[in-house]
């Protein structure tokens, strides 16, 4: 698993390269945008979050604004996925003798647990400037909240396992979600050529989450407790601009 103190290490190598690269001896103002992400997290447990899943990913959409004053507003969604879990036991009351949980047809089931879920954010931020020659590019911080979700996703072959029919499955996924927070930092980059435009860094996200279906199949018991989530994610986000910059009256800027 990467640590975090190399990908802050890597992030900042990477930014410090990219702002040396931009150095220009024109000046660039602050640019209007709006900015169309295409996004992507691996993602690190912590929290309760630690103790059913493992390393996992995300990929998202969303709507990035950039005023000239360099404030960031912005909204996304994602689509959080894994092929593990550390709650290898849930389905243990399943198994006969040997350990095994065989299919409608007597013969051992083919079943992979993992990880599937969403979520959806509102963020508000600041991008500073570390070039004054480009004020479009620099370090950016934001702050944000919404809403998490995420269960136990079983992969089985031919969905042919009567104990875990699209009823019965329900009492092992663990469906919980809950409202979240999030925070971000990293360096944010649009070219002056308006072809490369991409921001990467550090985010975390804490979500107080609780189970949706409350009562555990495997457990015989309920679970109203709250749970605290927490995600440590690496985030690549690309970015498709509009520029906003009045040319004219009723005309603006679209490259």
């Amino acid at each position: 698993m990467i640590s975090i103190k190399k990908l802050l290490f890597l992030v900042s190598i990477f930014g410090c390269n990219l702002a040396a690269i931009a150095q220009s001896t024109e000046k660039i103002e602050s640019h209007r945008i709006v900015n169309l992400q295409f996004l992507y997290n691996y993602q690190m447990p912590g929290g309760d979050w630690a103790n059913r899943f493992d390393d996992s990913h995300a990929v998202g959409v969303g709507v990035l604004f950039k005023p000239q004053n360099n404030w960031i507003v912005s909204a996304e969604c994602n689509f959080l996925y894994g092929n593990n879990t550390k709650e290898n036991g849930i389905l243990y009351n399943l198994t006969n003798s040997s350990g095994i949980i065989n299919d409608n047809g007597g013969n051992p089931a083919d079943i992979i647990a993992g990880l599937r879920g969403w979520s959806a954010c509102a963020k508000i931020g600041k991008l500073i400037a570390v070039n004054p020659a480009n004020k479009n590019h620099g370090i950016l911080i934001q702050l944000g909240g919404g809403f998490l979700q995420h269960k136990i996703n079983y992969n089985i072959t031919n969905n042919n396992v009567a104990m875990l029919n699209e009823n019965y499955i329900k009492g092992y996924d663990r469906l919980s979600n809950g409202w979240s927070v999030n925070e971000f930092v990293g360096y944010f980059f649009q070219s002056e050529n308006r072809f490369i435009n991409f921001y990467l860094g550090i985010d975390f996200t804490q979500a107080f989450t609780y189970n949706r279906r409350e009562f555990n199949y495997d457990q015989l018991k309920f679970d109203k407790e709250q749970h605290q989530d927490n995600i440590i994610a690496f985030r690549f986000g690309w970015m498709i601009p509009l520029y906003l910059n009045n040319k004219g009256k009723d005309e603006f800027q679209f490259k």
